[in-house]
């Protein structure tokens, strides 16, 4: 990643996110929103590369805010974080189908977490460029 992506968290459990705050802190340019209101609001105002999303958060549901940011930005990756700290194949199998990027299954394991960054702002930018042509 040669430029900071821009990263949007979506969450408002702040004790449980801030180890997956401090990760994407230092390796991205992040911006937070504690609802889904919030959320979309900073979307339509700026350019992001990709959305990091709660399982729960105030007055909302990851499935809530997947439907409601994949209608309006589908090139968008959305990563939901796990509510679990083991990961669940099960609980992989449901985000995936719903239309998620991807399941973060530890806010506190920082390599898996930039990898997955990683690998999302490239998949964006992939399909950005797929849909130009």
């Amino acid at each position: 990643m040669k430029e900071q992506p821009r990263v949007l968290l979506l969450g408002d459990d702040e004790f449980r996110l801030a180890p997956l705050r401090q990760t994407l802190s230092r390796s991205a340019r992040l911006a937070s929103a504690e609802d889904l209101p919030h959320a979309l609001s900073l979307l339509a105002r700026s350019s992001f590369d990709v959305v990091f999303c709660d399982g729960r958060f105030y007055c909302g549901t990851w499935r809530e805010a997947l439907e409601r940011i994949g209608t309006i930005y589908p090139e968008l990756p959305v990563i939901i974080v796990s509510q679990t700290s083991d990961q669940e194949a099960d609980e992989w199998a449901e985000v995936v189908a719903a239309g998620a990027f991807d399941l973060l299954p530890s806010v506190r394991n920082e390599p898996a977490t930039l990898a997955l960054l990683e690998h999302a702002v490239a998949s964006g930018e992939g399909r950005a460029l797929r849909s130009r042509a």
